[in-house]
């Protein structure tokens, strides 16, 4: 994922972004 604050993928939810 990457990016805590938001999610940078597209998949990823707001808030969660994972490494």
């Amino acid at each position: 994922g990457g990016g805590g604050g938001g999610g940078k993928k597209k998949k990823e939810k707001k808030g969660k972004g994972r490494a």
